[in-house]
């Protein structure tokens, strides 16, 4: 159950580098890519894409099995998120700006002081099966200066590689490996469905709406689009396939108990 964890997930994919190298592209992205898109966004194009989403959280459902899942899903997560979208529609049209999202952006990918981002990192390996030893510190710097990473994203980049766990199997052991390097905590469980007073009468947003596990998928895949069509004109600058890909999923708004990087 997902609750006031929110996320955002990168994949890079193809046969021009390895999957290690790729993950210096994901960090580009995020470092670089984003944060310039962000930077020229037009104010025109901005309150479009603003308009497309509150258009999105009005539709109505085409088919009978859309408007079940709309309410089944709060149904079987035991709360009142009946009126979520509403909520998020007011927020929307009260309090997001360009500004905002900027500063919302820069809190996700570089957290204050000398912490580090709760962030999952998975790799696949194409070839011959064989995974290879993870790179030094001294190669990934490299790496991540060849993709344009500098000042506190490299810092923050070096931190993250010092505090990093590398797992190589997902079974029960794993598990219970990560929940004792965690201090045997768990992200928090309560669900925050409505907005309060403060929120919904300020322009600045000091805290985070929680999401059903399909409201969330919504609201990521459609507050935020320009991530996807960024990325895309990346990948396709480098001519990339399937066949090596490394995914990054930052889960950084809601910071884990750990305040540590897997």
């Amino acid at each position: 159950q997902l609750s006031n964890v929110l996320g955002i997930s990168c994949v890079v994919q193809g046969t021009k580098m390895k999957a290690d190298d790729l993950e210096a592209a994901v960090q580009r992205v995020y470092f670089k890519v984003f944060p310039d898109y962000l930077d020229n966004l037009s104010d025109e194009d901005f309150a479009d894409r603003k308009r497309a989403f509150a258009d999105a959280l009005l539709e109505k459902p085409f088919v009978t099995s859309t408007e079940f899942g709309h309410f089944w899903s709060t149904v079987q997560i035991g709360a009142d998120c009946f009126h979520l979208e509403d909520e998020m529609l007011s927020y929307l049209r009260s309090s997001v700006t360009k500004e905002l999202l900027k500063e919302e952006w820069k809190k996700l990918v570089l957290p204050d002081g000398e912490g580090v981002r709760g962030k999952l990192v998975i790799k696949y390996f194409g070839g011959d099966g064989q995974v290879p030893e993870r790179p030094s510190l001294e190669r990934s710097v490299k790496a991540w200066k060849e993709q344009d990473v500098t000042g506190e994203g490299l810092k923050l980049l070096e931190r993250e590689y010092e505090e990093t766990l590398v797992l190589d199997t997902a079974d029960a052991t794993t598990r219970a490996k990560v929940l004792e390097e965690s201090g045997g905590d768990y992200f928090p469980s309560d669900l925050i469905c409505k907005l309060t007073t403060k929120q919904a009468s300020s322009s600045i947003q000091t805290g985070s709406l929680g999401l059903s596990p399909s409201h969330q998928q919504k609201h990521q895949r459609a507050l935020v689009p320009m991530v996807a069509q960024v990325l895309q004109n990346e990948a396709l600058a480098h001519g990339q396939n399937q066949q090596h890909h490394s995914m990054d999923i930052n889960a950084s708004i809601a910071s884990p108990a750990s305040g540590g990087v897997i």
